[in-house]
């Protein structure tokens, strides 16, 4: 079920039964996407991969959210690419 302010609740002791409330929320500066700005999304991401396919390309999946350990040890410490969530 959907919690407050964008965030999925979900009620677990980690034995299967209900007690303990735990709130995810959606990272600081991302959003939840509409069904509809979904589908147009997907789309387009069909499309590019249909077209990559057709010359041998094959995909991979990696983390969208890496731990900063991870990142800091490839890319060091004042790297512009990496956006830290302290404050989540």
């Amino acid at each position: 079920p959907r919690g407050g302010a964008g965030g999925l609740e979900c009620a677990v002791d980690g034995k299967g039964s209900k007690s303990k409330r735990i709130q995810a929320k959606v990272p600081k500066g991302s959003r939840d996407l509409t069904p509809e700005e979904s589908y147009h999304i997907q789309k387009v991401i069909d499309t590019v991969q249909t077209v990559f396919r057709r010359h041998g390309a094959v995909s991979i999946e990696t983390p969208v959210f890496e731990r900063t350990e991870a990142l800091t040890n490839k890319y060091g410490e004042d790297s512009k690419l990496i956006y830290d969530l302290k404050d989540q």
